[in-house]
């Protein structure tokens, strides 16, 4: 049946035949589930067609019965559990908690807690010692022990360095203010890529994302509980940045925070969090747009800010890749998915072109002829360079904006050096980058949608939805794990914002 889903004509001949077939036999409900749901890799995947005939009550019908049949895949039921979202095909709610059901039975009975079969612990603490942070990594399991020095803490009780902290000392941003605990593609390992199945609205929650994500998650929970023990709430931190701070170093006016009293309980805490930082998000949108935040329109206002709503004060924020030749460039330099870096001259053991650059005298004529003419193109883009003696190299200010892309998605413009300036100037120009100005990168307000909301993803925790529902959990380690998520996505917004100040304030700054 496969075979036959791929040529068009035959299934448009004979659709009533083919979709009476998918209908009677659960073994083809896969293929359906496939077409409809799965995320396709376009360059290895065969487009597939589903007959007309088949209707969506029929969908349904075969959905439902697949989640009750016993050979029934765990990924493909993982898959149809986590499908909030499935635009003009929805399943059931309670077809997809039967699901649910079946998955979590299954790994309860394979004494599996983590479903990814890979289990990895971070432990985080502030300790009497010398040195300002000790990190450990033990053995195969991801295992990571850091400790910070706690005299650090008691002698700097400041707000400014407390928030500080968040950057020089857990690292939730890079020096480019681009958050670090967010999905990053590069990150997925070829394994990763090719086992499970993975749904067209689905965040990436490979194994590097999960760990980066816990650990800034435990920093948070040990920190939150360190500045405890010297009397200081963290939400005091950001109430001081709006309404004292924001004041006393831009002179700007009427942003205010209104944090939950120490007494309150976790799940208050959530729910005033959860209306502030739509708050601080209006308020930081009114100042961008109008240079000042009218109160009384703020209050008047019942407008409801999407995250992508937050736009920059800084015309050239973020670069990104915009055409499919900048996109090949970076491929065929930073990529190890191919061959290009494989000569004889240097025994192979190089994984991609560009350490093969740094590390090695090399010529076009050094490649196999069937790699030199795309070394010939980068050349003649501009990519890389023959020195007198025909030795290939990449210019530094080029290697640093196509490293930059290739990591991490975007370029933050406003710390470019002037050579690199330069070389993304000529690109935008050409089109091969484009440029936006917004609060947050693409990869940042991917990850705040997959957290918050359920707009985009449907893997997400959607905590701001939940919690607006009213459809949480009754537990407290629940709330304490969602209220820790929600302090970081303040303190994100809150490094952000900060940034925004700086860049349009330097003289401030």
């Amino acid at each position: 049946m496969s075979y036959v889903l791929k040529i068009e004509n035959l299934v448009k001949d004979n659709g009533k035949v083919i979709a009476g077939n998918l209908i009677n036999n659960l073994e083809h409900a896969e293929l359906i589930i496939r077409h409809y749901y799965v995320k396709q890799d376009k360059t290895s995947e065969e487009k597939t067609y589903i007959p007309s005939e088949l209707r969506k009550e029929d969908l349904a019908y075969i959905i439902e019965r697949y989640v009750d049949w016993e050979e029934a895949n765990i990924n493909y039921l993982n898959l149809i559990s986590g499908l909030k979202k499935a635009g003009e095909y929805p399943i059931d709610e309670k077809v997809r908690y039967k699901a649910y059901k079946r998955v979590r039975e299954y790994w309860n009975n394979n004494n599996m807690g983590n479903q990814d079969g890979i289990s990895f612990s971070i432990e985080i603490m502030f300790a009497d010692q010398e040195e300002d942070i000790i990190e450990k990594r033990f053995g195969p399991n991801y295992s990571v022990q850091i400790s910070y020095k706690k005299k650090w803490i008691s002698d700097h009780l400041d707000y400014p360095t407390l928030l500080n902290n968040f950057i020089f000392l857990f690292k939730y941003v890079d020096l480019n203010y681009r958050c670090k605990f967010i999905s990053n593609p590069k990150d997925l390992g070829i394994i990763e890529r090719l086992i499970g199945v993975h749904g067209n609205n689905e965040y990436l929650v490979g194994i590097g994302f999960k760990s980066v994500n816990l650990q800034s998650s435990v920093q948070m929970l040990a920190y939150k509980n360190e500045l405890l023990n010297h009397g200081i709430e963290i939400e005091a931190l950001f109430k001081w940045f709006f309404e004292e701070y924001l004041k006393s170093e831009f002179k700007i006016e009427n942003y205010t925070y209104c944090s939950p009293s120490a007494e309150s309980s976790q799940l208050e805490k959530i729910l005033v969090i959860i209306s502030q930082i739509d708050a601080v998000l209006k308020q930081f949108k009114l100042y961008s747009e109008d240079g000042t935040i009218d109160r009384e329109f703020y209050e008047f206002s019942s407008s409801i800010n999407r995250i992508s709503d937050a736009k920059s004060m800084i015309k050239k924020k973020y670069i990104y890749p915009n055409s499919d030749e900048i996109k090949t460039e970076l491929y065929c330099i930073f990529s190890n998915q191919n061959a290009l870096s494989y000569i004889e001259k240097s025994n192979n053991k190089y994984d991609t072109l560009i350490n093969l650059l740094l590390n090695e005298k090399v010529k076009i004529k050094d490649f196999p002829a069937c790699n030199s003419h795309y070394l010939k193109w980068l050349v003649d883009k501009g990519i890389i360079a023959e020195d007198e003696n025909e030795y290939l190299y990449i210019e530094k200010s080029m290697y640093n904006v196509l490293s930059d892309l290739f990591v991490n998605g975007c370029i933050s413009y406003s710390y470019c050096q002037k050579n690199e300036k330069k070389i993304v100037d000529e690109m935008l120009e050409r089109g091969d980058l484009i440029a936006e100005s917004s609060l947050f990168t693409r990869q940042e307000k991917d990850y705040l949608d997959y957290m918050l909301n359920t707009q985009q993803f449907n893997n997400g925790p959607e905590i701001r939805n939940k919690y607006a529902h009213g459809n949480f959990s009754i537990d407290e380690k629940t709330y304490e794990s969602d209220y820790v998520e929600l302090l970081k996505i303040m303190v994100l917004i809150v490094l952000k914002i900060n940034e925004e100040y700086c860049l349009k304030y330097p003289i401030s700054y």
